[in-house]
């Protein structure tokens, strides 16, 4: 027993590790390929640092969805998405009160809040299926047309920038730098799903816990990182953007595709538990946003208690 977990724990640390370091890679080169091509720091966040960040969940899942572990899989997406809600999100509100921009609220979170919705609606009545998959990866290229089309007439609109953005160095590091990510993201979810189900399993807890709780949490640390560094300097736009875009790559894009590799079951807590958690905090994320167009501290720490209530009871429900 002390063997299995000194190995699961290994296992994970590791894992844990090449996971972050691979996301950060991701986000600090993709941030300046974004800038070579001036967009926003909102579409920085959603289309590069958002995605980036969230190809950890991504490689985790599909991971644990083809070695059979369907519950890890769904788990860690639900998961994820309420962790960067109550946890990410609330940490960074309550070292800084955070403006939200009416782009940000009317455009982004009402997309998330459909996207939300939508899976929600799917996998209530089971029909996470090949159909789904492909409708949900169709929706998320449809999404990122109109977003970046929207960016680039604004930017004709304006004018041309009169001073050149400074990308910090050739383009084929940044290129570089994200290959190597990808073997790290990739090497991590090998040992991370490994060692969170051995160790779940001496815990006595089910797939599904396993993927809200320690997948989860592991897998949503480049989101924690990325935004408490974004907070502190007040890079607002790029803070909202990094979890609006997280939160719809995980259900449009991981869970389409894994829906396109095989059917996704939906275990019964999730139903009856989970996915209503998750449209809930979705919700109230909004709702905070559009009260005052700013999450204050207190609006923070009330997310982060959510998390803290979540974590608690979720082992035994």
């Amino acid at each position: 027993m002390g063997i299995e977990i000194a190995q699961a724990a290994v296992g994970l640390s590791i894992g844990l590790v090449l996971l972050y370091f691979g996301g950060e890679c991701i986000v600090g080169s993709g941030v300046r390929i974004a800038r070579r091509i001036r967009i926003s720091p909102l579409l920085v966040g959603i289309a590069i640092v958002g995605f980036g960040t969230s190809l950890p969940e991504m490689i985790v899942s599909l991971n644990a969805h083809m070695n059979g572990y369907t519950d890890v899989a769904v788990g860690n997406v639900v998961g994820s998405n309420i962790t960067n809600i109550l946890l990410v999100l609330g940490a960074a509100a309550i070292i800084a009160s955070l403006p939200c921009s009416r782009t940000a609220l009317r455009t982004d979170g009402l997309a998330l809040v459909a996207a939300t919705a939508l899976f929600v609606g799917l996998a209530l009545f089971n029909l996470l299926t090949f159909v789904s998959g492909a409708l949900l990866v169709t929706i998320l290229a449809a999404f990122l047309f109109f977003r970046y089309t929207s960016e680039r007439r604004l930017q004709t609109e304006a004018g041309p920038d009169p001073e050149p953005n400074s990308t910090g160095g050739p383009a084929w590091k940044d290129w570089l730098w994200i290959g190597a990510a990808m073997v790290m993201l990739w090497a991590g979810s090998k040992l991370f799903v490994i060692g969170a189900v051995k160790s779940g399993g001496l815990m006595g807890l089910s797939g599904a816990v396993i993927g809200l709780t320690i997948v989860a949490l592991g897998t949503s640390l480049p989101e924690l990182a990325t935004t408490v560094v974004a907070a502190f300097r007040n890079e607002t736009d790029l803070l909202l953007g990094n979890i609006f875009g997280s939160n719809m790559f995980n259900i449009l894009c991981i869970v389409g595709i894994a829906a396109l590799v095989a059917p996704i079951p939906v275990a019964s807590r999730f139903i009856t538990v989970d996915l209503w958690v998750l449209a809930a905090v979705t919700a109230c994320l909004l709702f905070f946003g559009y009260t005052g167009r700013r999450l204050a501290r207190w609006e923070g720490a009330t997310l982060f208690g959510g998390y803290l209530v979540y974590l608690s009871v979720t082992p035994i429900i």
